[in-house]
């Protein structure tokens, strides 16, 4: 199936048939009771000290849409302070910026003052934060017309100060108020903006579109952090590669992915096979979405031997990126796993896979591979040979059957699976690095023949090959 990321249209279709502000009542009573209820508490506590309160964002418009809500955030015109005097339990996480944690039966809602305008620095922060008085103060300083609606669970009244109903409609992300100022006060806006178009399957509006190229020194201010939180968000949307093409599309993906030139390429060219690699189900972590984006940037060039000199290549990306350890370690040994060996020597099927000598390789191969990254390596290599490799499902599925039933077999794969250890060969008087080496040569030996995997029988080969 070919790809046309501009206009892929699988995921949200239907859900705008009607766009009946009442839809958000069907959608909010389909929300967990108890959490409906805490979240009416809110609301009710903060109208009964005289206060107003609305939730507002990203919940607003995902129960518009249907979609599955994670956060429930509400906006009022009480400040900080007040809002800690109502309410029992609290966390004042944000409290300068004006957001205060409320817990109720176990349930966490952030509930943040109304906000003004003001300057930015940084890129990325106000300078100063002012307190507003009107919800439609703080709608005008926020960033999408999607994310200003606005809803009272007990009044079931929604307020749109921004045509965001209408963006809805039209599936379209649109800034409030000028595109440039906006991107300009806070330099991740972008970045979210490509995020919203890739998750909700929407278009971005030309002028919001073209002011983007005009800010890229803000958004070059954009903490690595930051990005990473904004790219793991895009795991789990149906088609995650749209979040890389409309990062290329707007110029920001050699911002975030520098020397990924490859890639870039791929994207612009709608390459088929890169995209339906990138967007398998198969991968299911982040760790694998970052190798399969080294994949897709090494281009088959992988070198076993030497690991490091792709490390090095990617030095500067890794320092910028500030990815965590695991990911960045993991993800590069399954970027170049031992298992894209298979490929060209039984990847094509044409020998038997029972070959012995094709099940000497796939031990020979899993060797090198940590028993707790196998899952990864495997998921991996096969969304590989599907979709850059062109296989067919039904022999990657045989390859996929042998390497696990090579698995399950027992027979020694790994060193510490062997007969005899170290201390035998030291006992032998063998020392230094030999005994490793010899050790890898036994193991070689018992990969093409398991029945030699027999301490007395080992003993011999190693008197042999001494």
């Amino acid at each position: 199936m070919g790809y046309d990321w501009q206009t892929v249209s699988l995921y949200v279709s239907g859900i705008f048939n009607t766009m009946d502000p009442s839809v958000i009542l069907r959608n909010i009573n389909k929300l967990p009771k108890n959490l409906l209820l805490a979240a009416m508490e809110v609301e009710q506590l903060l109208k009964e000290n005289n206060f107003e309160a609305y939730l507002v964002g990203g919940c607003v418009r995902d129960l518009l849409l249907g979609r599955k809500v994670s956060d429930l955030d509400f906006t009022t015109n009480a400040r900080p302070q007040q809002v800690i005097s109502i309410f029992k339990r609290t966390i004042p996480v944000g409290i300068a910026f004006g957001t205060v944690i409320v817990v109720i039966k176990d349930f966490a809602f952030e509930v943040t003052t109304y906000r003004l305008d003001t300057e930015y620095e940084d890129g990325r922060r106000p300078k100063k934060v002012h307190f507003g008085i009107t919800l439609e103060e703080d709608v005008k300083r926020r960033d999408f017309t999607i994310n200003g609606l606005a809803y009272s669970i007990c009044n079931k009244k929604l307020l749109d100060f921004s045509g965001g109903l209408q963006d809805l409609k039209k599936k379209t992300i649109c800034t409030i108020g000028n595109a440039i100022d906006r991107f300009s006060e806070d330099g991740l806006r972008p970045v979210r903006g490509c995020r919203f178009a890739a998750t909700l399957d929407f278009q971005i509006n030309q002028e919001t579109f073209e002011a983007i190229p005009k800010c890229i020194e803000t958004v070059k201010k954009v903490a690595a952090e930051r990005f990473f939180d904004e790219w793991k968000k895009t795991l789990r949307i149906p088609f995650r590669f749209m979040f890389l093409a409309y990062l290329s599309k707007a110029g920001l993906f050699l911002l975030f992915f520098r020397g990924f030139n490859n890639l870039e390429i791929k994207l612009k060219s709608k390459d088929e096979k890169t995209l339906s690699f990138l967007n398998t189900s198969n991968i299911k972590t982040l760790i694998e979405y970052f190798a399969a984006i080294l994949i897709c940037e090494l281009d088959g060039s992988h070198n076993f031997d030497k690991p490091s000199l792709i490390e090095k290549e990617y030095n500067e990306f890794f320092k910028f990126q500030k990815l965590p350890l695991i990911v960045k370690r993991l993800g590069i040994n399954i970027a170049i796993s031992p298992l894209f060996n298979l490929f060209d020597t039984i990847g094509n099927m044409q020998a038997q896979l029972n070959n012995s000598n094709n099940q000497k390789l796939i031990k020979n191969c899993l060797a090198q591979v940590p028993p707790k990254e196998r899952k990864y390596h495997i998921r991996v290599f096969s969304s590989y040979l599907l979709h850059i490799k062109s296989m067919p499902k039904l022999n990657v599925e045989k390859l996929k059957k042998k390497i696990y039933e090579v698995l399950r077999s027992k027979e020694a794969i790994y060193l510490n699976e062997l007969a005899i250890n170290g201390n035998d060969l030291l006992q032998q008087g063998f020392f230094g690095k030999e005994v490793g080496q010899l050790l890898e040569q036994i193991l070689k030996l018992v990969h093409g023949d398991p029945q030699l995997n027999e301490k007395s029988q080992l003993l011999n080969k190693l008197r042999k090959i001494n």
